[in-house]
């Protein structure tokens, strides 16, 4: 089910988070349903036509029931954005899993899915640059993007 909720209300001032209540999604549970906002569909679409995904990473999130997550599948969480050093347009990420250069990573925000390749990754502890950092490691990576778009605590994606 796709559901436009609040829609007298703009999208990014909607609360998308608690969309749908413990009951609707337990009967979706119960149901084989799948749940989820046109807004949040609308995010997915996007990213897919601006970073010319594969159909199948939408497609394949479809086919959950409850609410149906909100993340393409081929995103693989690594880490969270923990500071952005503006100066240098670096933001600095305490992975959880390894990146190294030359691969993707992705960021979703409240407007949209964004990517960049990742060229260069520097140890902060020792200011190290590195081609291949692993989980535990804090690492500087640099950035296309700004600060009101990479954020502390937005969670950041290797895309595969």
């Amino acid at each position: 089910m796709i559901i436009n909720h609040q829609w007298d209300i703009p999208p990014l001032e909607r609360d998308n988070i608690n969309a749908f209540n413990k009951e609707q999604i337990e009967d979706a549970l119960e149901n084989d349903i799948g749940l989820i906002t046109t807004w949040d569909l609308f995010i997915l679409i996007q990213g897919l036509f601006r970073n010319h995904w594969e159909p199948k990473v939408i497609r394949e999130l479809l086919f959950n029931t409850g609410i149906i997550p909100q993340i393409p599948t081929h995103y693989k969480p690594i880490g969270k954005i923990f500071t952005y050093i503006e100066n240098r347009d670096v933001i600095g990420v305490d992975l959880t899993d390894g990146i190294s250069t030359g691969q993707r990573v992705g960021y979703k925000t409240s407007n949209g899915f964004f990517e960049e390749d990742v060229l260069s990754l520097q140890i902060i502890l020792n200011n190290d640059e590195v081609d291949k950092a692993i989980a535990g490691d804090k690492i500087g990576l640099k950035t296309k993007f700004n600060r009101d778009q990479l954020f502390n605590g937005l969670e950041v994606y290797k895309v595969t």
